[in-house]
């Protein structure tokens, strides 16, 4: 099964967040236990997989904030699929998005993956 690469990051002098493969100081959202179980909520299949992908891409906090094509390529969905999904999850309240824009302005969406309330003990 496909594995999607772990998410290690690190702050520049300015506080910027930048990717880095070979630190290992920061942990993931998925180290703070089991992935959780989607059973109580009715997903497609697409959506499911772009939860666990988001799951275990997100940082110590939960968030992370890849495009629809590198969800869609590390996934292997089509992008308008992903769009599909994404909105699902939100309406569920599975993830938030928030979107922002830079100064040069260019733009991107952060998201907010929130952990499932399980209904059964």
């Amino acid at each position: 099964p496909y594995r999607p690469p772990v998410w290690r990051g690190y702050r520049t002098a300015r506080g910027k967040l930048r990717a880095s493969s070979s630190d290992g100081k920061i942990g993931t959202f998925r180290a703070q236990g089991k992935r959780p179980s989607l059973r109580d909520y009715e997903l497609s299949a697409s959506a499911r997989k772009i939860y666990s992908y988001m799951f275990y891409i997100a940082d110590d906090g939960g968030y992370c904030w890849p495009f629809y094509g590198t969800i869609a390529r590390r996934t292997h969905l089509s992008t308008s699929t992903v769009g599909k999904a994404i909105k699902e999850l939100e309406s569920v309240g599975l993830i938030s998005h928030k979107q922002r824009a830079s100064r040069r302005g260019a733009s991107s969406n952060l998201y907010r993956v929130n952990r499932p309330i399980e209904k059964h003990p």
